[in-house]
C-alpha cells in the first residue's frame, strides 16, 4: 500500500513540479491550470492500479519509433527505434503515448494494440483509458517546459489538455 501511495504522490510531485511556478502555467493561463490541477489531484489515485506492475517504458512509443513489417496478409511490429528516454514504470505510459490523439485512431487499431499487449503479458486494469491519459499528461507538461518549442508544439499540448478536460469521463 505504500508503493501505491508513493506512485500517486510521485506522480503529482512531478506534474506540480511542471505547473508551478513554471513555464507550463504561464502558458496554460491561470484557469486551465486550476482546471488542469483539479484533474490530476482528483485522479492519481487511479495510478494505484499501476502501483505494482514495472517493467521497461520505452517513454516515445508511437508510429515514428515503430518499425513494422508485413507477414501473411497483416503487420507485425519488427522492432521499437530511439530508446533515449526508456525507464522502468507501467507499460501503460507507452499506451498513453500510442492513443494519445485516440479520435484519430481506428477502433480496429486500437483494439487490436490492447489485443496484442494483452496477451504479451500486459494487464489492463478497468480504469486504463484514465490512466493511461494522466500518464500522458506527464509527456504533455514536459513539452510545455521546452526551452525553444519547434513548431506548433505549445498549441498541440495546449489543445490536447483541453481535450482530455472535455473528454475525461467520455469513452471512444
Amino acid at each position: 500500500m505504500v508503493e501505491e501511495a508513493d506512485a500517486a504522490k510521485g506522480y503529482l510531485a512531478y506534474i506540480s513540479s511542471s505547473l508551478f511556478p513554471g513555464k507550463a502555467e504561464r502558458l496554460l493561463g491561470p484557469e486551465l491550470t486550476t482546471r488542469l490541477w483539479t484533474l490530476v489531484t482528483e485522479n492519481a489515485h487511479l495510478l494505484q492500479a499501476t502501483a505494482q506492475s514495472r517493467s521497461l517504458v520505452h517513454a516515445d512509443y508511437g508510429g515514428s519509433n515503430l518499425l513494422v513489417r508485413q507477414e501473411k496478409g497483416h503487420f507485425v511490429l519488427a522492432a521499437v527505434l530511439d530508446w533515449e528516454f526508456a525507464f522502468v514504470g507501467s507499460s501503460l505510459f507507452d499506451l498513453a503515448n500510442l492513443f494519445r490523439y485516440e479520435w484519430q485512431i481506428p477502433n480496429a487499431f486500437e483494439a487490436a494494440c490492447l489485443q496484442g499487449f494483452v496477451q504479451h503479458g500486459g494487464a489492463l486494469p478497468p480504469t486504463w483509458k484514465k490512466i493511461t491519459k494522466l500518464f500522458d499528461l506527464i509527456n504533455i507538461c514536459t513539452f510545455l517546459q521546452t526551452p525553444e518549442p519547434r513548431g506548433s508544439l505549445v498549441e498541440d499540448m495546449l489543445m490536447l489538455i483541453r481535450w482530455t478536460l472535455e473528454h475525461w469521463d467520455i469513452e471512444k
